[in-house]
């Protein structure tokens, strides 16, 4: 069993680094509210019992220096080290079978993103907006692999907004698809080991798959299986896949979002996903991350201090 964010979950709580909520939170401000008060402490949150049957909901999973340490295995003065030493050997993923995320599969009309805990975060924010999904594509004219955190606004059951523009890879992506005329297939996993998230949220040159630097933070091949309706591979052991299309020529009125700095980003016209899949493990665990937090601020920072040392 390859190590997943389960297991990172399990590691915080054995040093006494994770909080948990047993009594009932809505995901609609409240969540948001016990989070930012919970950040003071340097820990994680578990929400055990969320207003949506059947999800917990984690947060603040490296909101704090001494997490970081815990994941690369080394002392909080030694993680920019460790991580510089660690990207020079990327890895190639190896795909499997299949994984926990196969646990439940709902395809089409089953699908309903409604039944997600997806948070509310921000007073001016338009909606519940997925924040911690790590987003995969093709580049269509080169197959190879991006993966990247895109901000992602509820619209209805099968329905998101997508934030991504050129310069960001994602958006290039997209760009050379839509000239195409083609929908681009995209798989978002949510729930995602450390390892994941922070080779997701780096700026590595256009073409690098961040597959493989996940592979190079673990020391060992990430293991992916291939999606049930787009042609694309995920992690075999995230807690939560959805996969769709980026529909070619489609912008609609995305935001408000309560974004870096505490300040909100006004509408504007973004991108249309069209899920039609969803696929979870059994008691899946809906991982968020608010925008300005310490979390947001190490996921984001850890690659560009490398850069600067």
């Amino acid at each position: 069993m390859q190590k997943d964010m389960r297991t990172f979950i399990e590691l915080i709580a054995s040093t006494d680094r994770l909080l948990t909520v047993e009594r009932e939170v809505d995901p609609h401000f409240e969540i948001p509210a016990v989070m930012k008060a919970a950040e003071k402490t340097g820990k994680a949150i578990l929400f055990k019992n969320v207003k949506k049957p059947g999800f917990n909901i984690i947060n603040n999973l490296l909101g704090d220096r001494r997490m970081l340490a815990l994941l690369f295995e080394t002392s909080p003065e030694q993680v920019v080290a460790e991580w510089l030493e660690r990207v020079k050997n990327p890895l190639a993923p190896e795909i499997v079978g299949s994984g926990p995320v196969k646990d439940v599969i709902q395809k089409g009309k089953a699908v309903d993103l409604e039944a997600l805990p997806i948070v509310t975060h921000c007073s001016k924010d338009a909606g519940p907006f997925i924040t911690a999904g790590m987003v995969t594509a093709r580049d269509p004219e080169t197959g190879v692999r991006n993966v990247s955190i895109n901000r992602m606004q509820l619209k209805g059951k099968d329905k998101l907004g997508i934030r991504m523009m050129p310069p960001q890879h994602l958006g290039m992506i997209q760009a050379k698809s839509e000239k195409l005329g083609k929908n681009l297939e995209v798989a978002v996993a949510i729930g995602n080991h450390p390892f994941e998230t922070l080779s997701a949220a780096t700026s590595f040159d256009f073409g690098v798959d961040e597959f493989n630097i996940a592979g190079a933070l673990r020391q060992e091949p990430l293991q992916l299986v291939k999606c049930e309706t787009v042609n694309l591979e995920v992690p075999a052991f995230a807690e939560i896949v959805l996969e769709g299309e980026v529909l070619s020529g489609v912008r609609e009125p995305d935001g408000p979002f309560g974004d870096f700095m505490q300040f909100s980003v006004p509408e504007m016209n973004n991108h249309v996903v069209k899920v039609k899949a969803i696929t979870h493990r059994r008691e899946p665990i809906y991982q968020t991350i608010q925008a300005s937090s310490l979390e947001d601020t190490h996921i984001l920072g850890l690659s560009r201090e490398g850069m600067v040392y």
